[in-house]
C-alpha cells in the first residue's frame, strides 16, 4: 500500500472507550489525593504534568489542523500599498502555547509576551481560532476584569532577519483587526536597537471599523540600518477597565517612504 506523509491513525471505539477510562480514573485520583502519601502526591503530579504538556500539544495541533480542513482564515496577508516586506506574528498564524502568568510576563508562544502590574491578575488572554470573515487563522482575545494596575501591554518581537537593512527611509505599519465590547484607545510604540543604541517612537492607531492601523515613520530615527540588533512593538491597552478585546489580525509591514 502506498503511503504519503505520515501515516493516518484512525479512532476506533476500543480507542474512546480507554481514554473514558484513563479520564475517570484520573478524576478519581484528583478526588482521593487528600488522603495520598507525599510520594505518591509526587509522582502523580509528575505524571499529570507530562500528560498535560503532551495533551496541550495535541489540543494545538488538532486546531490548526481544523483551521486548514475548513479553510478559516485562508486569506493573505493585508499590508499597506507598496509593502515589500509583510509579516503575520505566529500568534495569528499558528495554534501557540500560552504559558502561566511569572516575573517576566505572560508569554504567548516565542514572539509576543503580554505585561501588567496588577497586583490581583484580574484579566484573562486566550487564543482562538478565526471565522471565515477574518484573514487570520487564529487571534486572542483579551478579558479586562477590575483592573487596578498602571500599565498593561503587548510586546512582540520581529524577527530582525525579515526586516533586514530597515533604515531612515522606511515606513513601519502595524495593522490590526481590533473588537471590543467597550470602546477602548490604544498606543503603538515601535523600537529599534542599532549600533548599540535603542531608538523609540510612538504612533496613536487610526481607526476605521475594526481595522486599526498604527504607522512609523523612521525619518527622524537615524538609524544605522547595517547593524540593526533587534526590533519590537509594544501595544499598550490604556486606561483598561472591564472590556473584552478581540485582535482578529496583527500585521506588521514595512514600504519605502516618499520623498520629501
Amino acid at each position: 500500500m502506498k503511503r504519503t506523509g505520515a501515516a493516518r491513525m484512525a479512532i476506533g471505539r476500543l480507542d474512546r472507550w480507554r481514554l473514558k477510562r484513563e479520564l475517570a480514573r484520573w478524576r478519581r485520583w484528583a478526588g482521593a489525593a487528600g488522603g495520598m502519601e507525599a510520594a505518591e502526591l509526587m509522582e502523580l503530579r509528575a505524571s499529570a504534568k507530562s500528560l498535560g504538556r503532551a495533551a496541550g500539544q495535541l489540543a494545538r495541533r488538532a486546531e490548526s489542523e481544523m483551521v486548514r480542513h475548513l479553510g478559516v482564515g485562508a486569506g493573505p496577508v493585508h499590508a499597506p500599498p507598496m509593502s515589500d516586506v509583510a509579516w503575520r506574528p505566529e500568534a495569528w498564524s499558528t495554534a501557540t502555547r500560552i504559558s502561566e502568568s511569572g516575573p517576566q510576563g505572560r508569554k504567548i508562544g516565542e514572539e509576543l509576551t503580554l505585561y501588567h502590574d496588577c497586583p490581583l491578575g484580574l484579566l484573562s488572554l486566550r487564543q482562538r481560532p478565526n471565522g471565515s470573515e477574518d484573514r487570520a487563522p487564529f487571534g486572542l482575545v483579551l478579558t479586562v476584569y477590575d483592573f487596578q494596575g498602571s500599565y498593561l501591554s503587548l510586546s512582540l518581537q520581529v524577527p530582525p532577519d525579515r526586516f533586514a537593512l530597515t533604515g531612515s527611509q522606511h515606513v513601519i505599519a502595524v495593522d490590526l483587526t481590533l473588537r471590543s465590547e467597550a470602546p477602548q484607545s490604544f498606543l503603538a510604540r515601535l523600537n529599534i536597537t542599532h549600533a548599540g543604541t535603542t531608538a523609540q517612537t510612538t504612533a496613536g492607531l487610526n481607526r476605521q471599523g475594526d481595522r486599526a492601523l498604527a504607522e512609523f515613520d523612521l525619518a527622524a530615527l537615524h538609524l544605522n540600518d547595517k547593524r540593526i540588533e533587534r526590533i519590537w512593538i509594544d501595544l499598550f491597552v490604556e486606561r483598561p477597565s472591564m472590556n473584552r478585546i478581540a485582535i482578529a489580525d496583527f500585521v506588521v509591514s514595512r514600504r519605502p517612504r516618499a520623498p520629501i
